[in-house]
């Protein structure tokens, strides 16, 4: 822990070691990019089962007409579709998060460090000043 700074007649406390958080900003950075990475693998699992549901339909288009009668083929009709708009909309929800995650906690992360650098440049310029005033 290092000594507090003074501003303007208020305490500015910076104990921590600057090195340290900017090497935790950077470990956030790191697991940020790969949440991002496993989202948009997430998301692309999603719109495949989403093209899957699709395909049933498809399938069941072509053959279910000689196997069912009409209300059972309706109602399957009715959950396919129903499959296929709902993977669609959590695929695209997925992909809304990924993007303000990336938007801002990124930008928060960035901020951050630059925070972190300019308190440990107010605290050097202090502990300069601090020096040269008592050697005078």
């Amino acid at each position: 822990m290092g000594p507090p700074l003074f501003i303007q007649g208020k305490k500015l406390l910076i104990y921590w070691n600057s090195k340290k958080k900017i090497n935790e900003i950077h470990s956030l950075k790191k697991k940020n990019k790969k949440l991002l990475l496993d989202l948009d693998q997430v998301s692309t699992s999603i719109f495949k089962i989403s093209k899957h549901f699709d395909d049933l339909f498809k399938v069941t288009m072509e053959a279910a007409p000689k196997l069912l009668d009409g209300s059972k083929l309706e109602c399957l009709k009715d959950v396919y579709v129903s499959m296929n708009n709902m993977m669609v909309s959590w695929g695209n929800t997925f992909v809304k998060q990924a993007n303000f995650l990336q938007e801002n906690l990124f930008y928060f992360l960035k901020y951050q460090a630059k925070q972190v650098n300019s308190f440990q440049e107010v605290k050097e310029k202090k502990i300069k000043f601090s020096y040269k005033k008592k050697s005078s």
